[in-house]
Parts: C-alpha cells; structure tokens; sequence
C-alpha cells in the first residue's frame, strides 16, 4: 500500500478501482498547406461545431440545477468566439500559411500564457480554459473524440492534470472521486467535482503509474490522503466515514420532518445559488435558506435580466420551501465574479474595489430592479434580505432609505410585498465587526461570511494558491472577529447566521457554538454530516 499526502479541494471520501487518465497528444502531420483559404474554412467549420458542443454542455448543466456550472461553459464559448482569438487563428493560416491545428494551438498557448503571468488565479484558471477549448476545436479538426471505453464502472480518475471538459464528457456515474498532481482550489475544475460532489484531492507528490489502473484506491478529503492499493483495514476504517460519493438525496434521511432537534436549538440552512437547487428533499432537510447567492442570476450573462425574470426565481424559491425562510442577498457582483453586460472596468485590486454594496449603490438602477424583485416575491413565502459588503454605518442607513423608496413605490402600485420584511447585514469584513454594535441597532440580523472575513483579516488573497498556507479561518485573530461578532448580535438580540466554509468545518463547529453561533449554513452535500456533528454538540 502506498500513501500520498494531499490538500483538499472538494470535500468528501471515496473507495474504488483507479482509472489513470492520460489526455490525448494533439500532433500535426501536416504543420504549413497550400491552400489557405480551404484551411480556415476548416477552422471555422470545426470551431462552430466546438461552440455548439459548449452550448450543449452549458443547457446540460442548466437542467441539473447549477448555474455556476453553466457560467464556466457560457464563458468558455464567449472566449471561442472572441474576435482576438479567431483572427489570430486566421492570419497565421493565412500569412504563414499553417494548418488549423498548429494555428490554434500556437494562439491558444499565447492566450494561456498571458493569462498566467497574472496575479490573480481566477485569471490563471482561464488558461486551462483556453486549453479546453484548443482541445475541443483540434477533436473536430482531427475528427477524433476522447474515448473512456476502459473507464470501470465505479473509479477514482488519477491524473497530471484535467480539464474542465475532459471531466464534463466523463460519465458522472462511473466517476467517484478525482485526484490530480496539478489544480487549485479555485479553477473551474473544482467548481465542476463541487458541483457533482465529487471528493477532489491535489497530489504534487503523487508518482502516477500506469500500472495502478483497476487496483483498488481509497482518498479521504478530510485526511487528504490517497492510499494505493488500500489495505483491508484501512478500507474498513474509511467505510465508517463514507458519506460523500452518493447523489446528494440519497444521503438524506427517509423521513420528511428531518429539522435539528428543537431542545438543542440549531437551525442548519442552505447555501444556493439557482431556485431549481430546492428539490424536496434538500427542503425536507433544511430549515432554510441561508444564502440565495443572487449573483448567479446575472454571472455570465450578456443582457441585463429583467425584473419578471428575477421575481419568478424568489417567487418559485420563496414558495418551494413553504414558509421556511429564504434568505436573498443583493448582488455582490465584482471581485472574482463578473457580469459581461455590467461592463465594469478591469480594477488592480478588484477585491477592495467596486463590489457588493458599492456596485449597487453605483448601479442604483440595477439595485432597485432587484429590490423591487424581492419584495414583491415576499408576499409568496418568507423572504428576508441580506447586504453584501457593508463596512460603513452610513452604508446601511442609506441602504434602508432606497428600500424604503421601493417599497412606497410598490404601495402606490398597489403591488403586495411583506411590510416588515427582515433586513440583514453581511459581516465580511474587520470594519463591519468593529461597529457590529451600532449595525446591529439597525439590522435584524447578522450572516457571517468567513471566507472573505478571513481574507481581510489576515490580508490574504484566498484566490492565489501560493498564499494558501496562509489562508487559516481558525487564525486567533479571525476566531476573536467572529465571537465579537455573536457578542454584538447577543447583547441587541438579533438572529445570527455563519455561512462561509467554516460553517461546516467539524473541528471549529464546537468552538463556534461556544461563542453563541446557533444557525449554519452550508451547500446542501453537506446537511447529513452537520447534522450529525450537531447533534454532538453541547450548547
């Protein structure tokens, strides 16, 4: 048995026969042509079809409910189509007279290249992006598709690398857990086994053999370790704890009323960002909704969505989940999520640039668009909203004064919405912490956000993989900002909710209980394990 040590990119265990994936070389026999105006109507040809394989993967992701999956393939397909990217292809056919093949991976390298030497790893993550899609043009350049006919069954797929196609054309159902000796927290492969709840383990150190395909592996996220050729006992130990590689409902009990137990108190809600996620199982399981990352109703799209548009979401989540509560927080578009239609300027340091609050307060217009969304889907269940990124206290005085300019707008509509609707605070950063005690005289409640709390208290971009050592949510000084935090919320009796990654974090959930946190909120993979933790919990 052999034991790689890892990090953990996506939760979760897994036992199963290794498939070790080697992505296809893309060699071209035929490097300079004749006839260049045949070969770029061989580009084109070959790149609609790729646009057209990425607008299948996008509506395909749509339809299982994941809207942040969606936006990786819509982005992909903007990038294919990106005039830049086409006419590079096309001069060097043209003028240098080289083949579709060599063209497109000569322009997508540059591309890639560009996009590593930038700062941020959400901008390097595109040149995997670019590679994606190189990759599928040259498929149908060459007529050639990858073939997973030897994929057993049921494996882990052990690999150099993975593209976010490469996993996107693997069969969901035989795949139960990635490991990789190259990735990062944050590409959009990881966003891809997230949104499949596939556990996901960075190896560097992995010496990847052949030979390892069909014998039996074991990973265990929590751990983040890879066993080899898994010992009995050790198989059985990591059967006790297997949670992770089954669809998210059939982890959840069989019975319908499945709420915390009330003499303990704890509310355990979910963190969504597309209403079609509210399956009545998850609801079942929930008391609910903690975060509606309203964000995703406008990342990756071109055109500005209407108002109807927005209503119908909340309106279908508010009344899904039948008077549990459905907590929408206001756009934070900015930092690492865009909006192609918002055409907002590129920023040095988009994350202490023009994001949550502050975009709102910029595009009051679209502000109010989806203000007026979310009260009148209030009169179909129990809505309560949530503000992004407020440091200031003039931020959320001014905050109320717009929607309370919505709501008697809608009165004189003779439109109904909840007139005491509940307005909550985002604490995200060390300043809305330090004056928690005057937010909290006019909020009604407080939702922690741990991730970029964390990020700003210890001055570390989470974004970038090199400084992820340096990331810690368990930082003293982050675990003081949080109990400082229950304590303002304690003494003005307003509700409290945590909702970051260290919502669901086994070893800090005790600790946050002990400081007066009672409700959590995770993504819905994630309800059966905290549930069990809670119920192990002393208040």
């Amino acid at each position: 048995m052999r034991v790689y040590s890892g990090k953990c990119l996506v939760e979760g265990a897994a036992i199963a026969p290794i498939f070790v994936y080697r992505p296809p070389q893309w060699e071209d026999s035929q490097t300079v042509v004749a006839d260049t105006q045949q070969e770029c109507e061989r580009y084109r040809s070959a790149s609609e079809k790729a646009a057209k394989a990425l607008q299948e993967r996008y509506t395909k992701a749509l339809q299982s409910n994941s809207e942040e999956q969606a936006a990786i393939f819509e982005a992909q397909q903007m990038m294919l189509e990106d005039e830049d990217f086409s006419e590079q292809i096309q001069t060097l056919i043209t003028e240098d007279h080289r083949s579709a093949v060599s063209a497109v991976m000569e322009t997508a390298e540059s591309f890639a290249q560009i996009f590593l030497q930038m700062d941020s790893d959400i901008m390097k993550s595109k040149a995997a992006d670019m590679r994606d899609i190189a990759s599928l043009v040259i498929r149908f350049l060459q007529d050639r598709q990858l073939i997973f006919d030897s994929m057993p069954s049921q494996c882990i797929v052990l690999a150099e690398r993975l593209l976010p196609g490469e996993l996107a054309e693997m069969d969901s159902r035989k795949v139960l857990g990635i490991v990789l000796k190259e990735s990062s927290a944050h590409s959009h492969l990881a966003v891809l086994a997230a949104g499949r709840k596939l556990p996901f383990l960075l190896c560097p150190d992995m010496d990847l053999q052949d030979y390892w395909t069909e014998q039996v592996a074991g990973m265990d996220s929590a751990q983040a370790k890879l066993w080899i050729d898994i010992s009995p006992e050790t198989a059985e130990s990591l059967r006790r704890n297997y949670r992770f590689t089954e669809p998210f409902a059939s982890t959840l009990p069989q019975k319908q009323d499945t709420q915390m137990a009330t003499a303990e108190g704890f509310k355990l809600c979910l963190n969504i960002g597309h209403p079609k996620e509210l399956t009545s199982e998850v609801i079942a399981a929930c008391d609910g909704v903690g975060v509606f990352r309203s964000e995703f109703q406008f990342i990756g799209k071109s055109q500005e969505p209407d108002e109807e548009s927005l209503f119908e979401d909340y309106r279908y989540a508010a009344e899904a989940l039948k008077g549990k509560t459905l907590v929408i927080r206001t756009i934070d578009i900015g930092a690492d999520k865009q909006a192609a239609f918002l055409h907002l300027p590129p920023e040095e340091n988009p994350a202490l640039g023009c994001r949550g609050i502050r975009l709102c307060f910029e595009r009051k217009e679209l502000f109010i668009k989806q203000l007026r969304a979310i009260l009148r889907a209030s009169a179909y269940g129990k809505i309560a909203l949530l503000l992004p990124m407020i440091c200031r206290l003039d931020e959320l005085l001014r905050s109320k004064v717009i929607i309370e300019e919505v709501k008697e707008s809608l009165r004189c509509e003779d439109i109904p919405f909840d007139e005491n609707i509940a307005l909550g605070v985002m604490i995200e950063t060390p300043a809305a912490v330090l004056i928690a005690d005057e937010l909290a005289r006019e909020a009604d409640f407080f939702s922690v956000g741990s991730n970029d709390l964390t990020q700003y208290c210890l001055a570390v971009d989470r974004d970038n993989r090199q400084m992820e050592s340096y990331y810690d949510a368990q930082h003293p000084a982050v675990m003081k900002l949080l109990k400082m935090t229950a304590q303002a919320a304690t003494d003005a009796g307003i509700d409290l909710c945590i909702c970051g990654e260290l919502a669901r974090v086994n070893s800090a959930t005790q600790i946050l209980v002990d400081m007066g946190y009672r409700q959590f909120s995770v993504s819905p993979a994630f309800i059966p394990l905290m549930k069990e933790t809670l119920a192990l919990c002393k208040r």
